[in-house]
């Protein structure tokens, strides 16, 4: 694995509360941040396109869970999360999901 990829990790390991919190609250109080997510929920709606609602779906860096629950929302029973933090999968694992631990780059 590179210094960067570990460097990602510890980050994320470290910080991870923080990067979501933020997120969260510039959601909350940003229309922008809203007008994006609305654009992102349609472009995952034009990625899934032509897909059935009973597909393998594998979701890399799953991090909060958001895609996926927006995936679910959409109608999608078979999804699997996962990421390579542990704060990560922590979270997975306390909203429900089963997430797998997954580097890209090593796995």
């Amino acid at each position: 694995m590179s210094k960067e990829n570990e460097l990602t990790i510890k980050v994320y390991e470290k910080y991870g509360n923080k990067y979501l919190a933020r997120n969260t609250e510039d959601v909350k109080n940003n229309q922008r941040t809203r007008m994006n997510n609305d654009r992102h929920i349609r472009q995952l709606e034009k990625y899934l396109y032509g897909l059935s609602k009973d597909s393998k779906i594998f979701e890399i860096g799953s991090a909060s869970g958001r895609d996926a629950k927006i995936i679910q929302a959409l109608g999608y029973t078979n999804i699997t999360v996962s990421d390579v933090t542990n704060y990560f999968l922590g979270l997975l694992k306390q909203q429900g999901f089963l997430p797998l631990k997954f580097n890209l780059i090593t796995d």
